[in-house]
């Protein structure tokens, strides 16, 4: 009887030992979204709070001051468009000196081909010219 007892009461001791951990691991996870809902609805905040204030701060500002800010806005648009043009030249450049390269070589492969082939010509003619020769004195 006493040892139903005491494992009617294990039985008990694990499942509520079960349901206790079920327990702690949902309300672990409830905080977590909890505090993911919360840290979203605060960068909201915070964005709107931050538009309103940039807002507010330009709205205060007299005519030439603002004009000031869209000039150099404006300008830091050009800079950064001049800066990617300035990369795009510099790419286009680098391209064009390794072709040249290239090109420099299929040159002067060509030029000793040439040379080759005109050395060639010139021997047939010397034969040619001495083969014309001897036929002149026959």
């Amino acid at each position: 009887e006493l040892e139903k007892q005491k494992m009617a009461m294990e039985e008990l001791r694990e499942k509520e030992g079960m349901r206790h951990a079920l327990e702690i691991h949902r309300i672990k996870k409830e905080m977590i979204e909890l505090r993911q809902q919360i840290e979203l609805t605060f960068r909201k905040a915070l964005m709107e709070t931050d538009r309103l204030f940039q807002q507010k701060a330009f709205t205060s500002l007299d005519d030439e001051a603002k004009n000031s800010l869209l000039a150099n806005a404006k300008l830091k648009e050009e800079i950064a468009l001049q800066a990617m043009g300035h990369k795009n030249l510099n790419q286009r450049y680098e391209k064009q000196e390794e072709e040249i390269g290239e090109l420099t070589v299929e040159i002067k492969t060509l030029n000793d081909a040439a040379e080759g082939h005109h050395q060639k010509v010139a021997g047939l003619k010397r034969s040619l010219s001495s083969y014309e020769s001897r036929m002149a004195d026959m």
